[in-house]
């Protein structure tokens, strides 16, 4: 989760999905990731908020809607 957290800080839209699905393998839930993920916001603003488009989107492949 901490390698989402990064993604999400980095702005990199392929380490999004590859670290979401490593959360996904390693049994973290839906809000443990976008609680990591958030951090990345909180501390890097409006950029960052948008980069969790992609990890919702992710999510939507992994968990119901």
């Amino acid at each position: 989760m901490i390698l989402l957290s990064l993604a999400i800080a980095f702005q990199c839209a392929w380490c999004i999905a590859v670290h979401a699905k490593d959360c996904v393998e390693a049994k973290a839930t839906k809000e443990e990731m976008l609680e990591a993920a958030m951090m990345a916001v909180v501390m890097g603003g409006g950029p960052k908020l948008m980069y969790m488009e992609i990890l919702y989107e992710e999510l939507d492949k992994y968990f119901d809607k």
